[in-house]
């Protein structure tokens, strides 16, 4: 609770409204910015405190009241049948990117339409200064208090995982496992899996008698009871015997390794507010063979 309290406090920036684009205008003459509804903003904070927080993130606490957010909408250039949108936030107080998505394109190949209703944390970086100026943004602030009190009453929340989500996971570590461990197991397996977030289309997976990490992930809402088409699921293995280091200088420009720092914020999300499954070495086996019978989900 202290280091929720100091994180909240560190957050607290200036209270200004910045001038908006021309873009910016037409959208919200249009209706509502999605970026801009508190509801929204809140969820990403939760997101960014649960996954990305750090105590080096803690500024100095000072006497403002309210937590400055800055959002513009972003264009890349993209296919001619990619529609998607693309977004950013960023938090002053803690120099933090927020790089949001809200999918819609087509995969003829599997005649499919991938068309999110909302946008959806894609990545979050930390750097010293904004991705651009502030002219270019839309900024709203927000109490303090607020931020304080939505993060407590929401730290256990939970979303039901579907039973298609369940399903395609379930497929991706049958054909992992027939890779990677194809000898049968001799033991119980245990595995931990995350919450999943309202604002971003991943749930990860600790494989804690493996020694793994799975991600699973989308570009369709995972929380969704409809999700069905599991084609589409992603999945990638992280093995904490060789792709943790301490710190990000052991391997300067390589995405190939997290830290010890985020596998922690990791270990924190699956086994204190996750779900905890127990696998036999027959459920297992009949996983591998393509049983529906219950398998790691």
């Amino acid at each position: 609770m202290l280091c929720l309290a100091a994180w909240v406090l560190a957050l607290a920036g200036c209270a200004t409204s910045s001038p908006s684009s021309r873009e910016t205008a037409a959208r919200a003459a249009s209706g509502p910015d999605p970026l801009q509804e508190k509801g929204f903003v809140l969820e990403v904070l939760r997101h960014v405190y649960r996954w990305h927080f750090d105590q080096s993130y803690v500024l100095e606490a000072g006497n403002l009241g309210q937590l400055e957010v800055w959002s513009r909408r972003l264009s890349p250039r993209l296919d001619a049948e990619d529609r998607s949108d693309y977004a950013e936030m960023w938090i002053p107080a803690v120099k933090t990117v927020v790089e949001l998505k809200r999918a819609e394109y087509s995969v003829p190949e599997l005649k499919l339409d991938i068309v999110e209703k909302e946008f959806k944390v894609v990545r979050v970086v930390r750097q010293f200064q904004a991705p651009a100026a502030r002219r270019l943004y839309q900024s709203r602030s927000y109490p303090v208090q607020e931020v304080r009190e939505f993060l407590f009453a929401t730290r256990a929340d939970r979303l039901p995982v579907s039973d298609a989500l369940r399903a395609g996971a379930r497929q991706l570590i049958a054909d992992y496992l027939n890779r990677s461990h194809p000898e049968p197991f001799s033991q119980a397996q245990v595995f931990y899996i995350s919450p999943l977030s309202r604002v971003c289309n991943e749930v990860w997976v600790f494989w804690e008698t493996g020694r793994k990490l799975m991600l699973f992930a989308a570009d369709m809402d995972l929380s969704s009871p409809s999700f069905s088409r599991v084609s589409q699921l992603r999945m990638q293995a992280i093995d904490l015997d060789k792709d943790v280091v301490a710190s990000t200088r052991e391997a300067p420009g390589s995405n190939a390794f997290v830290t010890k720092d985020w596998v922690g914020r990791l270990f924190f999300n699956c086994i204190m507010y996750g779900e905890k499954l127990t696998r036999t070495p027959e459920e297992l086996q009949r996983l591998r063979a393509g049983s529906a019978n219950p398998a790691p989900q």
